[in-house]
C-alpha cells in the first residue's frame, strides 16, 4: 500500500482516538498531546504521540486532504522512506514548537506533513534544476504558497510547520530518492 495513503489513514485514526479521548478521558488525552511544560518535565513521548492525536475536526480534515493532495502530486515515490520523513519531521516540528514556552499545547500531524512536502519539493527541485528550472521553481512556489496559506489560519503552530519544512529539506539531502524524477 502507498505510504502517503497509510499516513492519511493514521491521521484519521488519530483524530478518532483524540476526539474520543477528549470527551471520555480528558486527562489521558492531555497526556497524549504535546503540553510543553510536561515535555520539559520528562514526558518526551508527547513529541511523538501528539503527531497522531488531535481532537480538532478542521485539523484532521486539512491534514487528511493535504496527504491526498501530496499523494496525487508525488504518488508516494519515496515509498517507505516517507514514514521516516514524516515521523522525524513531526518530531522536529514538535521540538521547535517548544519555543512557544511551557504553557503552550499542540497536537496534529502538520509538522510531519510539511516535512514530506518539503522532502518531495526539494527532491524535485534538485532533480530538475539544470534542465527544467521552471518546473523546479513551480515546486518551490507550491511549498511557499502552502506554507503561507496554512499559517494564516487561526490556531496554527507555525513553529512546528517551520521545523517540519527544515527537517524535510535536510532529510532529502541526507536520504535522497534514487529513482528518476516524476
Amino acid at each position: 500500500m502507498k505510504s502517503t495513503l497509510v499516513l492519511a489513514f493514521l491521521i484519521l485514526l488519530g483524530f478518532i482516538i483524540g476526539r474520543t479521548l477528549y470527551f471520555l478521558d480528558l486527562p489521558l488525552y492531555l497526556y497524549l498531546i504535546q503540553i510543553n511544560c510536561l515535555v520539559e518535565r520528562g514526558y518526551v513521548y508527547q513529541l511523538f504521540t501528539s503527531i497522531f492525536v488531535t481532537s480538532s475536526i478542521s485539523d484532521a480534515v486539512f491534514n487528511f486532504i493535504s496527504m491526498l493532495v501530496i499523494y496525487q502530486i508525488f504518488k508516494s515515490y519515496a515509498n517507505r522512506l516517507e514514514y521516516f520523513v514524516f515521523l522525524l519531521s513531526g518530531i522536529m516540528g514538535n521540538i521547535v514548537s517548544l519555543l512557544y514556552g511551557p504553557l503552550s499545547a499542540s497536537a496534529g500531524a502538520s509538522g510531519g506533513i510539511f516535512g514530506i512536502l518539503a522532502y518531495y519539493v526539494t527532491d524535485q527541485a534538485r532533480k530538475n534544476w539544470d534542465t527544467y528550472r521552471s518546473v523546479a521553481k513551480n515546486y518551490i512556489f507550491l511549498l511557499i504558497l502552502v506554507f503561507i496559506i496554512s499559517n494564516i489560519l487561526p490556531k496554527v503552530d507555525i513553529l512546528a510547520h517551520t521545523g517540519g519544512v527544515v527537517c524535510g529539506i535536510l532529510m532529502n539531502y541526507a536520504f535522497p530518492v534514487t529513482n528518476e524524477a516524476i
